[in-house]
Protein backbone atom coordinates (compact mmCIF):
# COMPACT_ATOMS: atom_id res chain seq x y z
CA UNK A 1 0.00 0.00 0.00
CA UNK A 2 1.57 3.40 -1.10
CA UNK A 3 0.81 6.76 0.28
CA UNK A 4 1.67 9.80 -0.23
CA UNK A 5 2.72 12.29 2.18
CA UNK A 6 3.03 15.87 1.76
CA UNK A 7 5.60 17.55 4.77
CA UNK A 8 6.01 21.71 6.18
CA UNK A 9 8.68 21.86 3.32
CA UNK A 10 6.43 21.03 0.61
CA UNK A 11 8.19 17.92 0.16
CA UNK A 12 6.57 14.87 -1.64
CA UNK A 13 7.82 11.46 -0.22
CA UNK A 14 5.98 8.24 -1.88
CA UNK A 15 6.23 4.89 0.10
CA UNK A 16 4.70 3.41 3.20
CA UNK A 17 4.76 5.54 5.76
CA UNK A 18 7.08 3.61 8.33
CA UNK A 19 9.58 3.74 5.56
CA UNK A 20 9.56 6.52 4.23
CA UNK A 21 13.27 8.84 4.87
CA UNK A 22 12.62 12.34 5.06
CA UNK A 23 15.77 14.11 3.93
CA UNK A 24 17.56 16.78 5.55
CA UNK A 25 20.35 19.25 4.20
CA UNK A 26 23.65 18.53 6.46
CA UNK A 27 25.14 21.87 6.88
CA UNK A 28 28.40 20.36 7.51
CA UNK A 29 28.76 17.65 4.70
CA UNK A 30 26.61 19.94 1.96
CA UNK A 31 25.24 16.71 1.25
CA UNK A 32 21.48 14.92 1.51
CA UNK A 33 21.59 12.41 4.34
CA UNK A 34 18.32 10.80 5.23
CA UNK A 35 17.17 11.19 9.08
CA UNK A 36 16.95 7.42 9.40
CA UNK A 37 20.70 7.44 8.91
CA UNK A 38 21.74 10.55 10.90
CA UNK A 39 19.87 9.15 14.08
CA UNK A 40 21.14 5.92 14.01
CA UNK A 41 24.47 7.42 13.25
CA UNK A 42 24.36 9.78 16.62
CA UNK A 43 22.80 6.32 18.70
CA UNK A 44 26.22 4.40 17.59
CA UNK A 45 28.33 7.38 18.85
CA UNK A 46 27.18 6.64 22.31
CA UNK A 47 24.39 9.74 22.44
CA UNK A 48 21.05 9.04 24.30
CA UNK A 49 17.88 9.85 23.62
CA UNK A 50 17.40 13.44 24.74
CA UNK A 51 21.06 14.29 23.01
CA UNK A 52 20.02 12.97 19.77
CA UNK A 53 16.72 14.94 20.25
CA UNK A 54 18.49 18.52 20.38
CA UNK A 55 21.01 17.63 17.62
CA UNK A 56 17.68 16.85 15.37
CA UNK A 57 16.13 19.79 16.32
CA UNK A 58 19.62 21.63 15.87
CA UNK A 59 19.19 20.84 12.60
CA UNK A 60 15.43 22.41 11.98
CA UNK A 61 13.66 19.42 12.31
CA UNK A 62 10.24 19.43 13.79
CA UNK A 63 9.53 17.59 17.29
CA UNK A 64 6.46 15.44 15.89
CA UNK A 65 8.76 13.77 13.29
CA UNK A 66 11.80 13.74 15.30
CA UNK A 67 9.99 11.64 17.85
CA UNK A 68 8.95 9.19 15.60
CA UNK A 69 12.07 8.89 13.38
CA UNK A 70 13.81 8.15 16.80
CA UNK A 71 10.93 5.54 18.33
CA UNK A 72 11.49 3.82 14.58
CA UNK A 73 15.61 3.71 14.90
CA UNK A 74 14.91 2.34 18.60
CA UNK A 75 12.80 -0.39 17.30
CA UNK A 76 14.95 -1.44 14.73
CA UNK A 77 18.58 -1.65 16.87
CA UNK A 78 16.34 -3.60 19.53
CA UNK A 79 15.21 -5.76 17.03
CA UNK A 80 18.62 -6.55 16.49
CA UNK A 81 19.76 -6.97 19.90
CA UNK A 82 16.37 -9.43 20.40
CA UNK A 83 17.65 -11.79 17.25
CA UNK A 84 21.21 -12.01 18.64
CA UNK A 85 20.02 -12.94 21.82
CA UNK A 86 17.93 -15.50 20.60
CA UNK A 87 20.46 -16.72 19.02
CA UNK A 88 22.61 -16.94 21.84
CA UNK A 89 19.47 -18.67 23.67
CA UNK A 90 19.73 -21.41 21.46
CA UNK A 91 23.07 -21.97 21.11
CA UNK A 92 22.88 -22.55 24.71
CA UNK A 93 20.28 -25.01 24.79
CA UNK A 94 21.83 -26.63 22.56
CA UNK A 95 24.65 -27.05 24.26
CA UNK A 96 23.15 -27.72 27.27
CA UNK A 97 21.13 -30.84 25.63
CA UNK A 98 24.75 -32.39 24.06
CA UNK A 99 26.03 -31.98 27.08
CA UNK A 100 22.87 -34.02 28.58
CA UNK A 101 23.34 -36.47 25.41
CA UNK A 102 27.17 -37.36 26.70
CA UNK A 103 26.41 -37.24 30.11
CA UNK A 104 23.67 -39.89 29.28
CA UNK A 105 25.64 -42.22 26.88
CA UNK A 106 28.99 -41.94 28.80
CA UNK A 107 30.38 -45.16 29.96
CA UNK A 108 32.42 -44.21 32.99
CA UNK A 109 31.53 -41.07 35.22
CA UNK A 110 35.51 -39.46 34.15
CA UNK A 111 34.74 -39.54 30.54
CA UNK A 112 31.09 -37.52 31.31
CA UNK A 113 32.53 -35.33 33.66
CA UNK A 114 34.00 -32.55 30.86
CA UNK A 115 30.76 -32.95 29.15
CA UNK A 116 28.28 -32.23 32.36
CA UNK A 117 30.27 -29.36 33.87
CA UNK A 118 32.20 -28.00 30.91
CA UNK A 119 29.58 -27.54 27.92
CA UNK A 120 26.76 -26.86 30.32
CA UNK A 121 28.70 -24.13 32.01
CA UNK A 122 28.87 -23.01 28.64
CA UNK A 123 25.27 -23.46 27.72
CA UNK A 124 24.14 -21.98 30.58
CA UNK A 125 26.55 -18.96 29.87
CA UNK A 126 25.61 -18.54 26.23
CA UNK A 127 21.64 -18.85 27.64
CA UNK A 128 21.99 -15.98 29.94
CA UNK A 129 23.35 -13.92 27.56
CA UNK A 130 21.23 -14.45 25.15
CA UNK A 131 18.88 -12.80 28.04
CA UNK A 132 20.88 -10.03 28.69
CA UNK A 133 20.79 -9.16 25.38
CA UNK A 134 17.06 -9.49 25.32
CA UNK A 135 15.86 -7.98 28.10
CA UNK A 136 19.07 -4.63 28.08
CA UNK A 137 20.53 -5.63 31.30
CA UNK A 138 23.82 -4.30 31.05
CA UNK A 139 27.47 -5.47 33.30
Amino acid sequence: MTNIMIFPREEIYIGNPINILIKIRCMSQQKEQSLTDLTMELFARGLTRKEVEEELASKGQEEFYIKKIIDECLKLRNARKRTIGMILIVAGALCCFSSFLLTITAASMTESSWGLFGLTSIGVGLAFTGLMYIFHITA
